[in-house]
């Protein structure tokens, strides 16, 4: 299947399907520099492992917490 039949299938961006294919997130095949194919079971087993590919948390960022209190005494005022 092209790019633009995965991207439909995954819910994300033509863009986000040719930069995962091109870190390894997806596998496909380069049949020429501005085209490529995605084998249908790639696509399938994207979507079985969850629908639209989101990344996860960035490694080494601390999860932000809403503990009602608001936070670090920042209420919204920038400091100029």
């Amino acid at each position: 299947m092209t790019v633009e039949q995965a991207a439909a299938a995954l819910r994300i961006t033509p863009s986000a399907v040719r930069y995962r294919l091109e870190k390894g997130q997806l596998h496909g095949e380069r049949i020429h520099p501005r085209l490529w194919l995605v084998p249908v079971d790639e696509v399938e087993r994207a979507v079985a492992a969850g629908g639209r590919m989101r990344p996860g948390p960035k490694p080494g960022r601390k999860e932000q917490r809403d503990d009602g209190e608001g936070g670090a005494g920042n209420d919204g005022a920038q400091a100029r």
